[in-house]
């Protein structure tokens, strides 16, 4: 199975299946009601997932940073996407106005912003890092060893 805390180094292909995936499962799940706790929980973790680890990943695409270990890439990942996140904040709010939106700091402004910056990131990681790929693999024989077990 692909690390998925190691995505920058992933060949293309996976990784923006990825990145479209999780947008695209989020978007969704956010018309659906929220009184469902499942759907609820299972939003959650797509969100934070859309929002402080897929834009970081693209980033790093983008600047070609590879060959991290697993804590390095995971911080540089979550540390760039809430960069990028508050530009994206401070941009809607500043154009939003112009464009005759009464509250840009709402729901579906921001989540259409930020769809579009990673969809937008997602192109550039494919135009600038699409020959790299030397994928890490999780061994599911540690975690499911009975030190592993143990651990959780």
């Amino acid at each position: 199975m692909l690390n998925p805390m190691q995505m920058n180094d992933w060949r293309i292909r996976p990784f923006l299946l990825v990145l479209a995936g999780v947008q695209a499962a989020a978007i969704g799940l956010s018309v659906l009601p929220t009184d469902l706790a499942p759907v609820a929980a299972l939003r959650a973790i797509l969100w934070l997932a859309a929002l402080y680890l897929i834009p970081g990943f693209a980033l790093m695409r983008i600047l070609k940073i590879h060959r991290l270990g697993l804590a390095e890439s995971v911080f540089l990942a979550v540390a760039m996407s809430a960069a990028l996140l508050m530009a994206t904040g401070f941009t809607v709010n500043a154009v939003s106005p112009t464009l005759g939106i009464e509250r840009p700091i709402s729901w579906w402004p921001l989540s259409i912003a930020t769809t579009g910056v990673t969809a937008l990131l997602g192109g550039l990681s494919y135009v600038r890092d699409r020959d790299f790929g030397e994928p890490h693999r999780l061994r599911l024989t540690h975690l499911l060893s009975p030190v592993g077990l143990g651990l959780t």
